[in-house]
């Protein structure tokens, strides 16, 4: 065997091996957020009463993952040069979500087929709220197992999602989040509620 072979042998053991120490926690004890998050810069932050891990970025923007056995939420800040800009950029993304679940003309049309769309009880809900010192914009609807929305069957279901923007402006800063959450968890309501300009 090669030093190279034995070198990426060595590392692909070395892996699987925690894996399978992270497998075994997870069985036998109840992790808190911090002690599930992986840190690839191992920065946390604390957003929300949430304990985020900062992720590599390679512009300006700062993205943050947290996730537990029943939650993945991800959050990018985006500094905003003006109120303007802010509320353009939250109502441009909000407007190309939605439109993914508008009804869409067929290419070839057949009898029954002049348009595909979602069943209306699979469609994303939008909501607005005022929460302190700012303004949230969302929707709430499915995902399915891989964190891929749009899903418009029931035996895809697999997430709650929320897809929404908190815009702060003291700091001038859009919070743009989403989270997928366990349909059999409840957690979606806990985090919409803990959203706020101050946390």
């Amino acid at each position: 065997m090669s030093k190279y072979q034995a070198r990426l042998r060595e590392n692909l053991l070395t892996k699987f091996s925690n894996k399978i120490l992270l497998l075994g926690l997870l069985s036998c004890t109840s992790l808190t957020h911090a002690q599930l998050s992986l840190s690839p810069t191992g920065r946390d932050k604390e957003i929300f009463g949430y304990s985020f891990v900062e992720k590599q970025s390679f512009s300006s923007t700062k993205s943050y993952l947290y996730e537990s056995i029943d939650d993945v939420i991800r959050v990018k800040l985006i500094q905003s040069k003006s109120d303007d800009k802010a509320d353009s950029y939250i109502k441009d993304k909000l407007a190309i979500f939605k439109s993914i679940f508008e009804a869409k003309r067929v290419d070839y049309p057949g009898q029954h087929s002049k348009v595909i769309e979602c069943p209306a009880e699979y469609v994303p809900q939008f909501s607005e709220k005022l929460v302190k010192g700012g303004k949230l914009s969302y929707f709430i609807g499915f995902a399915n197992k891989n964190q891929v929305t749009g899903i418009c069957a029931s035996d895809l279901l697999y997430y709650k999602h929320f897809y929404g923007f908190l815009y702060c402006k003291e700091t001038s800063v859009v919070y743009e989040i989403e989270d997928f959450s366990s349909l059999k968890s409840g957690n979606l309501d806990v985090i919409i509620g803990a959203i706020s300009c101050g946390g």
